[in-house]
């Protein structure tokens, strides 16, 4: 007699966060309770990255390659020097099919949480900053 098939999970059930593309582990589950805008109670900034799902399309690329891209990627902006310059997330360079990409470029980024964490922000009519926003007095 032939095995049972084995009983898969609801398609209701939520997926472990190192699961979902959508989180990434600076990002809160969906439903944590937290309410959007507000800020993160625990001081932390929040980053949710979602990928493109044209760009995905365009590039054949599924979900899970994106999320093993970027997780490699991350690693890699983790294990840099303490005294190297680190570039602005959306510029956070992501390969997918041997391809190079920006993070804007293949992903949307949305930035939350306790933003006061990052320090102030300079003041773009301020004539000491440049383009790039680094200091020019330095």
């Amino acid at each position: 007699m032939p095995d049972a098939p084995k009983p898969s999970a609801p398609s209701g059930t939520a997926k472990p966060p190192s699961a979902d593309p959508n989180v990434t582990e600076d990002s809160p589950p969906d439903g944590d309770g937290s309410a959007g805008g507000e800020g993160s109670d625990d001081g932390e900034v929040e980053l949710l990255i979602t990928p493109r799902a044209a760009a995905l399309d365009e590039l054949q690329v599924t979900e899970e390659e994106f999320e093993w891209a970027l997780g490699r990627a991350l690693d890699l902006l983790e294990e840099a020097p303490e005294d190297e310059e680190v570039a602005a997330v959306e510029d956070l360079e992501i390969q997918l099919n041997g391809r190079t990409f920006r993070l804007e470029e293949v992903a949307e980024i949305e930035i939350g949480g306790d933003l006061s964490e990052l320090g102030p922000l300079p003041d773009p009519a301020d004539d000491d900053w440049d383009d790039d926003g680094a200091n020019e007095e330095e």
